[in-house]
């Protein structure tokens, strides 16, 4: 399956307060046990760390860089 990220789905999986917050991190957590081929543009890449650093901080950006944006 291949499945296309978007920045609202990014946002959602990083802050407790966003509304969608509780489903994108079920369904983050399902993908864990069978990954999907993710898919994303750089400018979905670009406009979700800009919207994470303004709303959340440059500590968000750094967990967001690391914990998903790693490829090890």
């Amino acid at each position: 399956m291949v499945t296309f990220v978007d920045t609202s789905a990014l946002y959602a999986l990083l802050d407790a307060d966003d509304c969608n917050h509780e489903r994108a991190e079920a369904t983050w957590e399902g993908w864990l046990e069978q990954p999907p081929l993710f898919v994303c543009s750089n400018y979905v890449l670009l406009e979700s760390i800009a919207l994470i650093q303004r709303r959340l901080g440059m500590k968000a950006v750094r967990a967001f860089y690391e914990q998903m944006l790693s490829f090890e």
